[in-house]
């Protein structure tokens, strides 16, 4: 990879994460950028941005409750073999739950 090209994804990314912080809206927001930021790719920035807008959507009181939900939704609404549900029913962190509910809605779907 060239210094340009290094350069390039370096502000992409940045300008990624200038665009991700714009939507932090609620504590649970914030949360979920600290958790993803060192996995954060220009490329990726959309998706971010949806799991950032369903934990804006569902912020506050019940939000725990509310991304149980979301994955129980998902899980009902695709195909999903054994593993995919083991490893559901050992997310105990509502903001995974949320990151694996959009993966599960995403699969199959371009990008």
């Amino acid at each position: 990879m060239t210094d340009h090209a290094v350069g390039s994804d370096s502000a992409a990314l940045h300008r990624a994460e200038i665009a991700a912080l714009a939507e932090l809206s609620s504590p649970e927001a914030v949360k979920a950028f600290a958790l993803v930021r060192n996995r954060l790719r220009p490329g990726e920035i959309n998706r971010f941005d949806e799991l950032l807008e369903t934990v804006n959507r569902l912020s506050g009181p019940g939000f725990e409750d509310a991304a149980s939900a979301e994955l129980r939704d998902a899980l009902h609404s695709t195909r999903t073999d054994d593993d995919i549900r083991a490893l559901a029913h050992s997310i105990d962190e509502p903001i995974g739950a949320l990151a694996l509910a959009q993966v599960l809605r995403g699969h199959g779907q371009p990008s």
